[in-house]
């Protein structure tokens, strides 16, 4: 699952350059955080308020869809289910 969160993430299309979005870090977000091998290799923000971006390493802001919305809502009841 978190293969598919990753790779859709990042297939996600940017926003428009030069898009100011002050609006960032307020309301309702995720931290998404990536391992390989024990060792975090890439954090992101997803936020569902404010701008609904996708906040990547750098600076790189995504435009999610609701693909990307569901994909992340499946991960977390998934998450939640374990023991």
């Amino acid at each position: 699952m978190s293969h598919k969160l990753y790779t859709q993430m990042y297939a996600l299309p940017s926003y428009p350059e030069g898009k100011d979005c002050e609006e960032f870090r307020v309301g309702d977000w995720r931290t998404l955080k990536f391992y390989y091998q024990g060792k975090v290799v890439v954090e992101a923000r997803a936020e569902k308020s404010g701008c609904h971006g996708v906040v990547l390493p750098g600076d790189d802001i995504r435009r999610p869809d609701q693909e990307f919305w569901d994909l992340l809502q499946q991960a977390e009841n998934e998450g939640k289910s374990l023991p």
